[in-house]
């Protein structure tokens, strides 16, 4: 498995993605590209400490920038100002949509993993929807 920070550095790929996965209490999103025809891994991006997610569920192509500063500023402008201290504005973008998530941190793995494998960057309790 291939695990990195991607917090100032963003993201870029053209594989389809989906939410997996949130827990309001710890305020983890989890996104992720299954295996596919051509694909043999799996794309995990866990986001942490997450305070807004104007995202849609099903995302052909992801590009994810970290914005800090003015570009943040203009594009929080309805978002109050208390969810967004600490925290990184992820503007990202797809084939057909736009969107940002405000969050901590990004961390990206990438591994050979079959659909139902647990997560490799949550807890084994919460990273499979499918009983053991």
């Amino acid at each position: 498995m291939h695990k990195s920070d991607h917090t100032s550095t963003g993201f870029d790929s053209s594989r389809f993605f989906v939410q997996w996965f949130y827990t309001k209490s710890h305020s983890r999103l989890l996104l992720w590209s299954e295996q596919g025809n051509t694909e043999r891994t799996r794309i995990e991006l866990l986001f942490l400490d997450v305070a807004v997610i104007n995202i849609p569920v099903y995302m052909r192509g992801l590009k994810i920038t970290p914005l800090k500063g003015r570009e943040v500023q203009a594009e929080l402008a309805r978002v109050p100002v208390q969810q967004t201290r600490d925290k990184v504005l992820f503007r990202m973008s797809g084939t057909d949509w736009e969107g940002y998530v405000i969050a901590a941190s990004l961390t990206v793995a990438e591994a050979e993993r079959s659909f139902d494998a647990p997560s490799d960057l949550l807890d084994p309790l919460w990273s499979s929807p499918f009983p053991r």
